[in-house]
């Protein structure tokens, strides 16, 4: 099973804390998280950043048709949205839980 997922960042609901994907699932975990930036019109804010040891920031990921792949288990979030609305795509790839 495949999970692609929109999100749509504005001022008011314009970000998502630290987080790691995972999977409810008995059967299957989620090996990567692809990240599309799918936004038609500029914003401010919502950069994305993960914590690995320390905090990293992905400029390139505030670019209109950007991408990124990471691990799920990363720690990660989107900063708030202050001007603009932030859209992207994110699709889990998804394999066998590992025993």
């Amino acid at each position: 099973m495949q999970l692609i997922i929109t999100h749509t960042y504005q001022k008011k609901n314009g970000h998502y804390g630290y987080h790691a994907d995972n999977s409810l699932s008995e059967i299957y975990d989620i090996k990567l998280t692809l990240l599309i930036n799918i936004s038609m019109k500029p914003y401010e804010g919502g950069e994305f950043r993960y914590f690995n040891n320390q905090e990293y920031e992905i400029p390139h990921l505030n670019v209109p048709g950007n991408a990124i792949v990471i691990k799920p288990h990363l720690n990660h979030q989107v900063l708030p949205v202050t001007k603009g609305e932030r859209n992207t795509l994110t699709y889990f790839i998804n394999g066998p839980k590992f025993r």
